[in-house]
């Protein structure tokens, strides 16, 4: 009657997997546990562009270096069945296999959102969820299970009321793979223009952020942006807190800090008249 959750990729990423592991557990009636552990393994942060290094310590740290353990960590012997939403013939496999090497699986079943998981001792190791779930049940996961470490809490500022968070991807890993989705300078310019209320603006490109909140009227300053070396956690624990989030298409990491916060989204969708 176990569920054993190995998320993989990056930090927004290995929040919706896990998240939705849990539901998936729900659903199944299993008993979750995780496996993002920091156990010794190379990540594509290792092997690729310089711009995924941040995937190595967030493997690195695990899921207690950061929250409360609320979900227990799992320590037993293989589970029966394993899944993936990628096979062994895929590039991507071999930076997303962590489970599978530690507990010397030699079979992987696929996971394509309809496919119906029916044994009692599964491992899902993926950076997406197995099964589609409402964003209601995503927030109420989180409150539930992902306290955050009073460490990171404190260093949260107080946001005025109606605060927005915007967040922007512009470092070459996110415009690689899904460089469809950039909304570029230009257009964001007036955007950022428009606001007169108090704005969070974060972006995987600390530069490029720096010059867009020169566009907004009342930027919100971050006081860990250029010490801490948790930067990202705490950005996405400061977007959680904001009135409405707007992010990218395809950046998981804004969208699951509004969904962790329970508060609205919206993506900037390139070319649009407007937002």
């Amino acid at each position: 009657m176990t569920l054993v959750i190995s998320p993989m990729a990056g930090f927004g990423n290995r929040l919706r997997t896990l998240a939705g592991g849990i539901l998936t557990a729900e659903k199944l009636g299993l008993k979750a546990y995780h496996l993002w552990d920091g156990g010794e393994y190379e990540t594509v942060g290792k092997h690729r562009s310089p711009n995924m290094a941040h995937v190595q310590p967030t493997h690195d740290n695990g899921f207690e270096f950061y929250f409360e353990p609320n979900i227990p960590v799992y320590t037993g012997d293989a589970p029966e069945i394993y899944y993936n939403h990628f096979n062994e013939s895929t590039g991507w496999f071999q930076y997303q296999n962590y489970a599978y090497k530690r507990f010397g699986f030699t079979n992987v079943n696929l996971i394509d959102g309809t496919h119906e998981i029916t044994s009692k001792s599964v491992c899902i190791e993926s950076s997406i969820a197995a099964y589609p779930f409402p964003d209601e049940e995503y927030t109420r996961v989180y409150k539930k299970f992902f306290v955050p470490k009073n460490v990171f809490l404190e260093q949260i500022p107080t946001l005025p009321e109606n605060t927005i968070g915007i967040a922007v991807r512009n470092a070459g890993d996110f415009r690689f793979f899904f460089g469809e989705g950039i909304v570029e300078e230009n257009e964001l310019r007036p955007f950022l223009e428009s606001f007169d209320c108090p704005v969070v603006l974060v972006s995987d490109d600390n530069d490029y952020a720096v010059r867009l909140r020169t566009f907004l009227k009342n930027p919100i300053d971050l006081p860990f942006e250029k010490t801490s070396a948790v930067r990202g956690f705490l950005e996405f624990l400061t977007l959680s807190r904001c009135s409405k989030v707007f992010g990218f298409k395809d950046s998981s990491f804004a969208h699951q800090a509004a969904l962790f916060g329970g508060t609205s989204y919206q993506v900037l969708t390139p070319h649009a008249k407007t937002f």
